[in-house]
């Protein structure tokens, strides 16, 4: 490969919750340089069980296969972590309810291709400007897109964390790339749950990725602090990655 990719990543159970249900995976595959982050649900009925099958599961598929179109790989792969769980919901029906977010961005020499399902997002921070590069499954989204309530007024909703897609959920069929993009060196790309975007503003997540002395291990390290002290309500977890010459 030509290019050095750098990575970090944090994750943390939050101030409030028991345990961590978020679950995160970096691998190298057949098909590039692959990032995943999950946001289990369940609580009981195991979402921590939902996000780390399901990162085992997408990791397998693009690990074991080349896909000439990687959109059509991720896509599958999501399929597949879907399949997985509703196995073991079907194994004990004890975990019936379970599900999870999924992002998933694959990195091709320096082209990012990515899918994902629920509310966890993905960023790309480019020219100091954070564009949001996925569109929430959520309750709160519906209404904005429906002109009922403002971006701003989704932040504070108090329904603003009922989703409307998920892996292992009835209705599970993911959102894919539109098209694929060039990653340049001064980008970087961010991979997120909510539980980082409901604590800390864009505006504050950009503040933090345009700091150049900072090491990409620290602007990940920073943007958990920042969500644990805004009040840490959930498990946060995200990952950077970029490519170097």
């Amino acid at each position: 490969m030509r290019h050095k990719p750098e990575f970090a990543s944090c994750t943390d159970k939050g101030k409030v919750r028991a345990i961590n249900e978020d679950v995160c995976g970096y691998f190298q595959t057949l098909n590039g340089f692959l990032l995943i982050v999950c946001d289990g649900m369940g609580g009981h009925a195991r979402g921590d069980l939902a996000a780390s099958t399901s990162v085992r599961a997408i990791a397998k598929t693009l690990s074991s296969e080349y896909f000439e179109n990687p959109v059509e790989g991720i896509h599958i792969a999501l399929q597949n972590a879907h399949q997985e769980i509703c196995a073991k919901v079907a194994e004990n029906p004890d975990l019936g309810g379970m599900g999870t977010t999924a992002v998933v961005a694959l990195v091709r020499e320096t082209t990012l291709y990515y899918g994902h399902i629920g509310d966890s997002r993905i960023y790309l921070f480019n020219n100091e400007i954070l564009h949001r590069l996925t569109k929430d499954h959520s309750f709160v989204q519906m209404l904005v897109d429906a002109g009922t309530i403002t971006e701003a007024e989704a932040e504070n909703h108090p329904k603003r964390n009922i989703i409307l897609k998920a892996i292992g959920g009835t209705k599970n069929d993911p959102e894919l790339a539109p098209e694929p993009i060039l990653l340049l060196p001064e980008y970087i790309l961010l991979l997120c749950t909510d539980g980082l975007t409901t604590m800390v503003t864009d505006s504050e997540i950009s503040n933090v990725l345009s700091v150049k002395y900072l090491t990409l291990q620290q602007k990940a390290t920073l943007l958990t602090e920042l969500a644990l002290d805004s009040g840490g309500v959930d498990n946060i977890s995200l990952q950077l990655f970029c490519v170097q010459p």
